[in-house]
């Protein structure tokens, strides 16, 4: 006699937690201006990069920078509920300039704890690609009949002008190269670190940054 398992259940743990926020306002022409004629850039292996790594603290950017402080704020009380000894900040903010027949490499953010990405001008079909841990999918590969969250190796989310990504700065992730015909892609970046008390006493953790 066949066993039909009828009271079985998985639950998925450890969640990697990817914040999507949008701006609301228009991204004003000041903006576009300053970040396409005012920095430096310089190549960054498949696209370019801007050489201030201080693009939030520019006045034109005010707005912006509220905005992704806000949501950070947001993700990280979410996400870590950390008390309120212990706040997360912006360390480097940069801007990435991406052409036409361009992409942007797979990479990740050391030195930092969450990292984000805000849209500033975007073609229709532009996303950006989270990618699993790949020391898993070397172990084994099966032909699965259909995806789902327990089994894919990656994540596209659309890349909206005005759209926030947050997420935690280990997470792999790319940019798919730009047609021929597509315009600029112009992008910022950031990453955090967390300042205060951290940790506990009893636990033996407790540290001041």
């Amino acid at each position: 006699m066949e066993y039909k398992q009828k009271n079985g259940s998985i639950v998925p743990i450890f969640p990697t937690p990817v914040g999507s926020y949008n701006f609301d306002a228009k991204i004003k022409s000041e903006v576009l201006n300053f970040v396409k004629n005012d920095l430096t850039y310089t190549i960054n292996g498949s696209n370019k990069s801007s050489v201030e790594s201080d693009l939030l603290n520019f006045s034109v950017m005010k707005e912006i920078k509220e905005f992704c402080e806000a949501s950070l704020k947001e993700y990280t009380d979410t996400v870590y509920d950390q008390g309120e000894d212990a706040t997360f900040y912006i360390t480097q903010s940069w801007a990435n300039m991406t052409e036409p027949n361009e992409f942007h490499h797979k990479h990740l953010h050391p030195n930092s704890i969450v990292s984000g990405v805000m849209y500033l001008e975007t073609n229709d079909d532009d996303k950006i690609q989270f990618l699993a841990d790949t020391e898993i999918y070397k172990k084994i590969t099966l032909d699965s009949k259909s995806f789902n969250d327990f089994n894919i190796s990656f994540r596209w989310f659309h890349a909206w002008t005005g759209k926030l990504y947050l997420f935690p700065s280990t997470l792999m992730h790319d940019v798919p190269r730009t047609s021929a015909e597509s315009k600029e892609r112009i992008s910022i970046s950031f990453n955090t670190y967390v300042k205060g008390r951290i940790g506990n006493n009893v636990n033996k953790t407790e540290t001041y940054i």
